[in-house]
């Protein structure tokens, strides 16, 4: 099995996020493109087509209430039996009472994860 997974989803998501950076004036346009030429170029994630996981997505969403983008996440963790590794602290107080509270982990506490 593959070491990083991710929904297609992942590459609008994670330039969005720096474009969103950009605009508000928090980071240059240089470190825009730099961000994101790491990110292609970094360690290779395995890309799972959102419409293969989007119907259990959808269920996840309507038990947890969190938007479906982070569902599809949880839903690729759910069916790859991992965990989804996020800094989202929202995202995390949101599942800390659902059944998908084991597929969450976050990030400041990465080391563990790691044996």
């Amino acid at each position: 099995m593959p070491g990083l997974l991710a929904p297609g989803t992942i590459q609008p998501e994670f330039f969005n996020t720096f474009w969103q950076r950009y605009r508000r004036g928090d980071v240059m346009l240089d470190e825009v493109r730099r961000g994101w030429n790491d990110f292609v170029s970094g360690e290779p994630i395995t890309l799972y087509a959102p419409e293969d996981i989007m119907p259990r997505a959808v269920e996840i969403t309507f038990e947890t209430g969190v938007i479906v983008y982070d569902s599809l996440f949880l839903a690729l963790a759910e069916n790859s039996d991992t965990v989804v590794v996020t800094a989202d602290d929202r995202l995390l107080k949101t599942l800390e009472d659902a059944a998908y509270v084991r597929f969450a982990h976050p990030l400041a506490d990465l080391s563990g994860l790691i044996p």
